[in-house]
């Protein structure tokens, strides 16, 4: 774990609702695994004292250091601070933090499934995957504007399905009723990758369940310190405890978990 002064080089708004920053670091991407997330300062803004998670969509070397580049939602005052922050301005970022996904067997298939901001993990889970799996992604949102980077997804090695809820591009329909028509006839055992909305993972959970296979989600809580002491993001485990997704997650077996 690092924690590390760094500098945003770019920050676009994909539109009023999403944005994504890209921040230059010398150390921080080195030993980032898909699925960990690392807690980022808001500048400018004493008054909002916690940092806020963010998940990597992507890491790339540099010729010093490591460019991260994290989507994020538009959602509080924090957020909606960080989308007004200009290049070149410098920004404290803690990480990696959190476990992240797991690889299948050598050989296995992959089915990847993202929503929302839980786009970034799974993509970033994708481009480590597909040079040694059979990768499925599939990604779903309201609609076609809210569907992001579509030109990088679609040079990935992989199947890409996408779909939106009102039909404006790719399938219409909720990303899970794609998904449920394709396992069914594909079939096969593939493990399957999760991350979005809570109504979403549960669909995602249900799916696997009938089906008998392997689910891993990432869970997105609201967050304190990042690192267990503050219990703020405890969710239910399936023994009848808790656990705290930034410790002990983000990434879960979904059936040790109560979605």
């Amino acid at each position: 774990m690092i924690i590390e002064d760094a500098k945003i080089v770019s920050n676009e708004l994909f539109s009023p609702e999403y944005g994504l920053i890209g921040i230059a670091t010398e150390k921080l991407g080195k030993d980032f695994k898909a699925g960990q997330f690392l807690q980022m300062e808001i500048p400018g803004r004493p008054d909002l004292v916690l940092r806020r998670p963010m998940s990597p969509l992507r890491i790339k070397k540099r010729k010093s250091g490591w460019l991260i580049e994290v989507l994020y939602k538009l959602c509080g005052a924090g957020t909606r601070h960080l989308a007004g922050l200009a290049p070149a301005q410098d920004i404290s970022v803690l990480g990696p933090l959190g476990r992240g996904f797991r690889a299948p067997v050598k050989g296995g298939e992959a089915v990847l499934v993202a929503g929302g901001t839980g786009l970034g993990p799974i993509f970033m889970l994708a481009e480590k995957l597909c040079s040694k799996h059979k990768v499925s992604f599939y990604y779903g949102a309201k609609c076609a504007a809210e569907i992001h980077i579509r030109s990088e997804i679609e040079k990935l090695p992989a199947k890409i399905v996408l779909c939106t809820d009102d039909g404006s591009l790719g399938g219409k329909g909720v990303v899970t009723d794609i998904l449920s028509k394709q396992l069914i006839k594909n079939g096969g055992n593939p493990c399957i990758y999760a991350c979005g909305p809570v109504p979403m993972l549960k669909a995602v959970q249900k799916l696997a369940v009938a089906q008998g296979l392997k689910l891993q989600v990432s869970l997105e809580e609201r967050m304190g310190c990042g690192m267990g002491a503050c219990l703020s993001c405890a969710v239910k485990s399936a023994d009848g405890g808790y656990r705290m997704v930034c410790k002990d997650g983000p990434v879960f077996n979904a059936d040790e978990m109560v979605l």
